[in-house]
């Protein structure tokens, strides 16, 4: 991206400005930059002869928790008090801390949303409480037992309940892809475990709701809820 912004191929020349001394340079090779990693990376790689005699210093990247960074800083300094060490441990906490209250909000949100689901069913189960307990009665009228009946109920709102899951995953992924690929430009991952998760309590959630609802339909007698219709 950075070459093609500055207008360059391969075969073109560069001059760079290194220690005050110009050195010209041919792009050989173009490769993309990865900053995302914990590794270091640059612009640009030269060959080790054409900085020969210049006043270079080597970069090392370590990792490593507080008692052993406080060690080796001390050691270094002993051993070596030219080498300086520069720590990001702050800057990497603070931008954890960062992503950890987004990712508080974001739970926060989807528990919001939990809740309005499981408010949609509970009303959703109580407007059609008459209507089930019609067709309960009927059921019943027709020689069905009640363990066939929950189970009717049970299959159908446990369907309900795993579709709903899964167009919620589809959308959820529609939705999240764009961000994460072609905004963040990170690796596309899918936490498979979650997925099972919400399917599964999507799954029990919408049965749960069934079981409810044909209990309340089964602790009606027959008779008075058809002559009522």
């Amino acid at each position: 991206e950075i070459a093609e912004a500055a207008g360059l191929k391969l075969g073109d020349t560069v001059t760079l400005l290194v220690l005050g001394q110009e050195i010209e340079t041919r792009i050989t090779v173009l490769r993309k930059v990865e900053f995302g990693g914990f590794g270091p990376n640059f612009n640009l790689i030269l060959n080790p002869a054409t900085l020969e005699g210049a006043e270079l210093r080597s970069v090392a990247i370590a990792r490593m928790d507080k008692a052993q960074e406080a060690a080796l800083t001390r050691k270094l300094g002993q051993t070596l008090p030219t080498v300086n060490v520069i720590s990001v441990r702050e800057q990497l906490e603070s931008a954890a801390a960062l992503f950890d209250r987004l990712a508080l909000a974001v739970r926060g949100a989807a528990a919001v949303a939990g809740l309005a689901g499981l408010l949609v069913l509970a009303g959703a189960i109580a407007a059609g409480a008459r209507a089930r307990a019609r067709e309960a009665a009927t059921l019943k009228v027709l020689g069905a037992t009640r363990g066939q009946i929950l189970l009717a109920y049970v299959i159908e709102y446990g369907a309900v309940g795993l579709i709903a899951g899964a167009a919620g995953v589809l959308f959820g992924f529609a939705a999240a892809w764009p961000v994460v690929v072609k905004v963040f430009e990170a690796t596309w991952s899918v936490d498979w475990s979650g997925v099972l998760a919400l399917l599964a309590g999507a799954t029990g959630l919408a049965t749960l709701g069934g079981l409810i609802a044909a209990s309340l339909a089964l602790a009606q007698r027959p008779a008075p809820v058809l002559r009522g219709d």
